[in-house]
């Protein structure tokens, strides 16, 4: 009765117990098996895109420099195209990613962007299902308040999102800067540095969707079940929708029709995603703290 009474009195916010909870979610995540076998599946998904966009570029080394720069551009823009929904290498933001910035590059941030809703889920799902489930939380309680144990999973698994992509990102811009004399080195580490903190907005409204789950699911295989089918579902029957009415807009009720715009050209563009995503984050996690203060654990 005691956890009850102050676990469910006023909200008192500390980022100290935020911290140290974040810390110990973090170095127990990426030390379990569940951590290891995303690190695994994540560098070798990076691998894999890596090497279907790098390897035929390697085979045009060959060329003079103007008509490599071109050959690129001509060979990646189907590819940019389809994933970002763009209209062919005359569109606007198809043209900012393959001749303003490092065509490699942003082919395979794109790729990674449209991969990093799962990404996420994979990493973030079980933040406090097996918890709630075991009753693990209740020693926590005693010294903290619910808020500071929900904020700490919800920052410690947007941290783990985000040093994994920083790693993998952050590689594949140097050895592109180191391998490529057409791109600058100082171009590829920039622009791969603006495309991780693209991928890591991006990931935020997934990491909330998971914080909500996880807390009105205490079951972790049916919470992981459910956001990943949450993920891919959604925007499915969405664009669907919005194929079928002729409205764009629809597409946009969900995080995925907001993501590849953290690529756009402009900032004013960038900014509006951004704010965006910030919102879609924030709905299910102000869901997730009503529901986890009224959980009975």
């Amino acid at each position: 009765m005691g956890v009850d009474v102050r676990s469910r009195g006023a909200v008192n916010i500390d980022l100290r117990h935020i911290g140290l909870l974040g810390a110990a979610y973090v170095k127990s995540t990426m030390t379990g098996g569940r951590g290891i076998a995303f690190l695994a599946l994540f560098a070798l998904l990076g691998g894999i895109i890596a090497l279907v966009i790098i390897n035929p570029m390697m085979e045009m080394m060959a060329l003079v420099q103007a008509q490599f720069d071109a050959e690129v551009a001509d060979a990646l823009s189907p590819v940019v195209s389809w994933w970002i929904g763009g209209d062919g290498p005359t569109d606007p933001r198809v043209a900012h990613l393959l001749m303003d910035k490092p065509a490699i590059i942003s082919a395979i941030l794109v790729i990674l962007t449209g991969f990093m809703p799962f990404v996420t889920v994979a990493a973030s799902a079980n933040q406090l299902s097996r918890d709630i489930a075991n009753k693990g939380l209740r020693y926590l309680l005693l010294r903290t308040e619910r808020i500071n144990i929900l904020m700490s999973r919800f920052l410690g698994a947007w941290f783990v999102v985000s040093s994994s992509t920083f790693v993998l990102v952050m590689s594949v811009g140097i050895y592109v800067g180191a391998a490529f004399d057409y791109v600058g080195f100082g171009d590829a580490v920039l622009w791969s540095l603006q495309g991780w903190g693209a991928l890591t907005w991006v990931a935020l409204p997934y990491v909330g969707l998971c914080s909500f789950i996880s807390v009105a699911v205490p079951v972790p295989a049916v919470a992981g079940i459910l956001a990943i089918v949450t993920t891919g579902v959604m925007p499915l029957m969405l664009n669907k929708l919005a194929s079928e009415f002729n409205a764009d807009w629809i597409a946009r009720i969900d995080p995925w029709g907001w993501k590849y715009h953290m690529l756009d050209p402009t900032f004013g563009d960038v900014a509006v995603a951004g704010a965006v995503l910030a919102v879609f984050a924030l709905i299910p996690l102000s869901l997730a703290a009503v529901v986890f203060g009224r959980r009975n654990l």
